[in-house]
This record gives C-alpha cells, structure tokens and sequence, in this order.
C-alpha cells in the first residue's frame, strides 16, 4: 500500500481522532446533493484524495512539458505539415480536411492526462483533448493483456497490426487507504487530471477495490471522488 503524503496521513488520523464512521462524508454528501445525477451516478469514495505541494508541482510541470512536447511533433518530425502528421497517425481525409481547417491556431490546451501512482511517484497512462476529457467515452475496446489468454493475445496483435493501434506498458498501482467498516480498505486510484490554458486545472479521481482491474472506468464500475491540493509548502510543523 503507498505511504500517505503528510495531508492524507493527518486526514486519516483526524478522523480517527473524531470516531468519524466510515462513510459519513459520503452520507452527508449525499443528504446535500443529488447525486445520482453526477458523472458517477452517486458513487462516492469514503474521503477526497489529497496532493501535497511536492507532488502538486511536479505534476504541473509535468504537465506543461507534456503538453509542449505533443505540441511541438508536427513541427519536429514533418516539417510543420499538419496534414502529413495526422496521416500518419491513422487519420482519414475526412478528419485531415476538417483538422487542416483550423491548421493556423494553436492546439486547444484543454485536455485530461490519466496517471496511476506507483513506486516511483504518477506514470501517465493516456492523454486525451478536446471533447474526450470527461473519462465517459475511454476505456472501450481496450485488451488487458495479463488478463487475457495467449491465443486471444496473439489474436488481438495480429488484428491490431492491420489499422492504427497503441501498445502500452502495463502499470502496477500502489493502492491507497481509505476508511472502511471495520477498518482501513486499499482502493487503487486513476488519477485525471485536467488541463485548461493556464495549466492543472482540477482532477477527476476514480477508484476500484480490484488491484487487477486495468482501466478504472465507468464501464467497469468507478467510484469517484475529489481532490484538495497545496499551491505552496507546507510550514514545519
């Protein structure tokens, strides 16, 4: 399980201090709220996940320079030729047409980057733009391969390799803790954050008990939950 950062370890030990049940934050929120009209229809984690200013800046550097460095392909590898680049990555002269329409502005900003925390701090898992950043429209059609067998493998390799396709490294999640009844529960996070113009601009936290489960998606039953941050150090205690 990943050591609390110094604000979720005070969290969860406040708690403890006040005999707080397990799911009162989610209760109250619930009597306040109706939200079964949200994105998670009312699935609500037992606390909001906390970034301490270290982690804070670093992910919007990170951010930044990601940003930077997708910006900057079409220019770095063809020439600056927009359309050349969007064939090349499987786009079809319907979409070459439409994105060579608006080929003179700069990319949107606006975008959601999916992380999951391990041992060496957040690997990003995806980056999305434009309208795809609400996390309901990823996730399909994505193969687990630890999950799957060997012949659906190589059946899923080979039907890939006739289209457009990204292979990625698999991420082992560290769980988190989050109140239980009876106790502290290991919940694996993904972590989207949203990107606007002027850099980190909030996160969508989605969470699963199943340590295996790949994507931590609304398909696959995500609950969610928010996040508060430090925008300077914290003074010594």
């Amino acid at each position: 399980m990943l050591t609390p950062n110094a604000l979720t370890a005070e969290y969860l030990a406040e708690i403890s201090r006040r005999g707080m049940a397990a799911n009162e934050l989610a209760s109250v929120a619930h009597r306040c709220f109706d939200l079964s009209k949200t994105t998670y229809a009312g699935r609500c984690l037992t606390r909001p996940v906390f970034l301490d200013y270290a982690q804070f800046s670093g992910l919007s550097r990170d951010l930044d320079n990601l940003d930077t460095a997708l910006s900057s392909l079409p220019g770095r590898l063809f020439d600056g030729d927009v359309g050349t680049f969007a064939r090349a990555v499987g786009m079809t002269e319907v979409q070459v047409t439409a994105i060579l329409r608006d080929s003179h502005t700069a990319p949107t900003r606006l975008a959601r980057a999916d992380f999951y925390p391990d041992v060496t701090g957040f690997r990003l898992i995806e980056i999305n733009k434009g309208s795809a950043i609400a996390g309901l429209d990823t996730g399909i059609g994505v193969v687990t391969g630890w999950l799957a067998s060997p012949e659906e493998w190589a059946a899923q390799v080979d039907a890939a390799m006739h289209g457009p396709f990204v292979l990625q490294r698999r991420i082992r999640p560290v769980p988190e803790p989050f109140p239980a009844v009876g106790g502290i529960e290991e919940w694996v996070l993904q972590w989207g954050i949203i990107m606007g113009t002027n850099g980190y601009s909030g996160v969508i936290a989605r969470g699963s008990t199943d340590p295996n489960i790949g994507l931590v998606n609304m398909p696959a039953g995500a609950t969610g939950t928010c996040c508060f941050y430090e925008t300077e150090p914290s003074a010594p205690s």
